[in-house]
């Protein structure tokens, strides 16, 4: 069996990206975006929002309650 070379491929082109706050929600953990939901969690709490211009209104999707020695 005959070794391959690996060929260098050409650098990939420089993209800037710039992040900008749109939002802060103090508490929160934001978690994923699946189509135009937000997911995000406070403590044990995972809550849901379909943030657009007037704000966003946060549901709760699911509560976790831990063992008693976990909230110590």
């Amino acid at each position: 069996m005959e070794l391959q070379r690996a060929i260098p491929a050409a650098p990939a082109q420089s993209v800037a990206w710039e992040l900008t706050r749109v939002a802060s929600f103090v508490g929160m953990r934001v978690l994923a975006w699946a189509d135009e939901v937000l997911y995000a969690s406070r403590g044990y709490t995972l809550l849901r929002a379909q943030p657009n211009a007037a704000g966003a209104s946060w549901e709760v999707v699911a509560r976790f309650h831990p063992a008693w020695w976990r909230t110590l």
